[in-house]
């Protein structure tokens, strides 16, 4: 449907959708629709637009690199809410593309970066293959940020473990060898989670030793439990926090009976 002027406070706009399956490619043909072939037949809706949507809808239509018409330009915007709303969701603009290119032939002619992953970058640039970037850096795209809970919850257990270890290293000999005999097959350290069942709180926890350089005093451990802890360590946790906000008060290493208790938790 050719643009018109808008006149008065509200404008019947037409557009088309896809809904029943039908050999009706003439019916596409006419709804402006690109030409995907048989089996799909539009539906005309009618819509109102005030005179303000209207000019933000022509004027984000002009923007675009084939001047849609106003029909063509609703069913874009359509596509492109419903695809908002995706997990994969990578259509960069103009600028961006431009911006990504640079940057690729920047790193290309540094030689920081694989060739191959470069020149698939690029084709997936000109090409609109964007979806083929999700393959290649699947490392990149594919990663789930992380929740606040889970980042607390990490940071409250190493917290703990530190005082933990610091309290029981500062301690007596008579007194570690006390701590051990109350605290049977309790694990005296801090051994980090399980990375096949608690792979999102040991990846937090690799990552801030490894990277961010906190705690230190953990940096050497694998951090891999490879038994769950989670359950374990908010039941520590729960033991823990009054000790914790006792300590903060003190300023001196939690003692022998306060490890006993947070060790023994249930």
């Amino acid at each position: 449907m050719e643009r018109l002027p808008a006149e008065g406070r509200t404008v019947v706009c037409s557009c088309f959708v896809l809904k029943h399956r039908t050999n009706c490619r003439t019916l596409r043909n006419i709804a402006g629709m690109p030409g995907k072939g048989y089996g799909m037949k539009t539906e005309r809706v009618e819509l109102r637009l005030d005179e303000v949507t209207l000019e933000r809808l022509d004027k984000w239509c002009d923007a675009q690199p084939n001047h849609p018409s106003r029909s063509e330009g609703i069913r874009r915007l359509i596509a492109q809410g419903i695809e908002g709303n995706d997990k994969w969701n990578f259509h960069p603009n103009e600028p961006e593309k431009l911006m990504i290119w640079m940057l690729s032939e920047i790193m290309r002619r540094t030689n920081s970066t694989d060739e191959k992953t470069l020149d698939i970058i690029n084709s997936a640039m000109s090409g609109g293959h964007y979806w083929s970037l999700r393959w290649e850096l699947s490392g990149v795209f594919d990663a789930i940020p992380d929740k606040d809970d889970d980042l607390r919850f990490v940071i409250d257990t190493m917290n703990m473990w530190s005082m933990i270890e610091d309290g029981f290293k500062r301690s007596s000999d008579a007194d570690r060898k006390f701590i051990v005999l109350s605290c049977p097959n309790k694990s005296l350290v801090f051994d980090g989670f399980d990375a096949n069942t608690e792979g999102k709180h040991y990846s937090i926890a690799q990552f801030l030793v490894k990277t961010l350089g906190r705690w230190e005093e953990f940096k050497d451990r694998k951090m891999n439990s490879h038994i769950p802890r989670v359950s374990r360590y908010c039941s520590m946790l729960g033991a823990f926090k009054p000790i914790r906000d006792a300590f903060l008060h003190r300023g001196t290493p939690i003692g022998k009976n306060e490890i006993i208790a947070v060790l023994n938790a249930l």
